[in-house]
């Protein structure tokens, strides 16, 4: 098993900094698929925008420093990824990689306060925010790669573990929100964006039961937020979209989502369409994006032959667009455990690959010309 060096960072010509904001135009159709795939030791495989292996194969790729590589995200100019390791069981020290995207060698890894189950990088590249299902967020300093400073999340210590599944941001990087599962609400956290320590009171968004997924617009103006559960579990507000104000941190629409376990939102690239992943259902239901907002468009049944796969049990996961916003990329978890491509403007899957282990994180890379 691979050590956790949480201080060590190994120099790179490619250095990953907090203030580092990119001019390069990015190519619309050149894109790499990142997957973080959960079974033991896999860590990060990489296809290319066909879903061929350009990292790792069906067997792994670059193993993380712990356990159960989970969900990571890019910094804006897509040099440098950050991995999230959930580890195994309860573990009460888990870690977070830093990936040079480029050479894809791990350049640091940062010791996290257990079960990191997702991490984001701020808006202004400023800071990796990880968050821990021991019910604490932690935000790593993106020029050091080293943790500045640990969060409480809810009740904090010897309280109920709000268990907070996913985070994001708002715009301006000044608003933490973390999807608290256990709580059903959403938690929302206001830091300084320079010294990243907290400046007021913790508040919460009620109302928002079986918390999952969080998605910030296109535009900044709404926090998109899922409530998702699996079949059979009865629980009310199960499988909801929710819409949350960020100017006011309140809920402002919620609708039923057409399936169960509704799990992952993404939005096109022009902001026009919202795609929500029923997991339990195999299906990805569309939504108007902008006026009529969040009226349903379409159902994509990934079990229809019309769609391109066919009858199964297909279980859509985490997904992205590509920057054209003419591909959408999908994980399919077990039985399948694949990667998909869907052709937005068809509906249909035009490619698969099988990725072996359990995939679950998908990041989208843009590609420079």
């Amino acid at each position: 098993m691979r050590q956790c060096h949480s201080l060590s960072i190994v120099v790179s010509f490619l250095a990953v900094s907090g203030t580092l904001h990119t001019t390069a135009a990015y190519a619309q159709n050149a894109v790499e698929i990142w997957v973080a795939n959960e079974e033991e030791f896999f860590g990060t495989q990489i296809l290319d925008g066909n879903l061929n292996f350009l990292v790792g194969d069906e067997n792994g790729g670059i193993p993380g420093t712990t356990e159960h590589t989970h969900i990571g995200d890019f910094t804006s100019d897509f040099s440098a990824y950050y991995s999230a390791n959930v580890g195994e069981g309860d573990a009460e020290t888990t870690s977070v990689d830093v990936i040079d995207a480029n050479t894809r060698q791990i350049i640091a890894s940062a010791e996290t306060a257990g079960r990191s189950h997702a991490v984001i990088v701020s808006p202004d590249d400023r800071w990796a925010i990880v968050n821990n299902l021991n019910d604490n967020t932690q935000l790593i300093d993106t020029s050091s790669n080293t943790i500045a400073n640990t969060i409480n999340i809810g009740d904090g210590p010897g309280g109920v573990n709000d268990r907070p599944v996913c985070v994001a941001t708002s715009a301006n990087s000044k608003k933490i929100y973390h999807a608290a599962a256990v709580t059903d609400k959403v938690i929302v956290i206001t830091i300084d964006p320079e010294t990243g320590q907290e400046v007021a009171a913790q508040m919460d968004v009620p109302g928002v039961e079986n918390a999952c997924g969080l998605l910030r617009s296109k535009n900044n103006k709404a926090l998109y937020v899922l409530a998702g559960r699996a079949t059979g579990t009865g629980d009310a507000g199960a499988n909801t979209f929710h819409v949350i104000d960020i100017k006011t941190d309140t809920r402002i629409f919620s609708v039923p989502t057409t399936g169960a376990d509704a799990h992952a939102i993404a939005e096109t690239p022009n902001g026009k369409e919202l795609w929500i992943g029923n997991r339990d259902s195999g299906t990805i239901e569309i939504r108007n994006g902008k006026s009529p907002a969040y009226n349903l468009i379409e159902v994509i049944d990934l079990a229809d032959p019309k769609h391109g796969l066919g009858p199964g049990i297909h279980r859509p996961d985490l997904f992205g667009f590509s920057p054209n916003g003419k591909a959408f990329y999908s994980i399919l978890r077990e039985p399948d455990n694949l990667v998909i491509k869907i052709d937005v403007a068809t509906r249909t899957v035009v490619s698969s690959r099988f990725m072996g282990g359990e995939p679950h994180g998908l990041r989208v890379r843009a590609l420079s010309d």
